[in-house]
């Protein structure tokens, strides 16, 4: 599942979603990839069709775990597609730090 927040990183994330997609066919998988253009409300109607296919979720987000886009879906799943779960929800995200505001923080 995809949440990007420009059309520039919509198109990378989309890109290497579908590469990642190829190779995991290429191993004998059968993945789905999920652009989740709306935040609020979530479009669970594609969320589930997916989990009850596939059975199972990888969430892919670049913020940080804790708090984030991912967490909170994450908790939609959970409450609404538990029973077509049969592993837990994985999370490929960024290390779960505080994030730096400032210029010589960052660095």
């Amino acid at each position: 599942m995809v949440a990007c927040s420009t059309p520039y990183n919509a198109k990378g994330l989309m890109k290497a979603a579908n590469e990642a997609t190829e190779t995991l066919v290429n191993e004998s998988s059968d993945p789905e990839v999920i652009d989740v253009r709306s935040l609020k409300p979530f479009d669970l109607y594609s969320i589930g069709k997916s989990v009850k296919k596939t059975h199972c979720v990888l969430i892919v987000e670049e913020c940080m775990r804790t708090g984030g886009t991912g967490a909170s879906l994450r908790a939609a799943i959970i409450n609404n597609f538990w029973d077509y779960l049969d592993a837990p929800i994985m999370c490929l995200s960024s290390q779960d730090v505080p994030t730096p505001y400032a210029g010589t923080l960052e660095e």
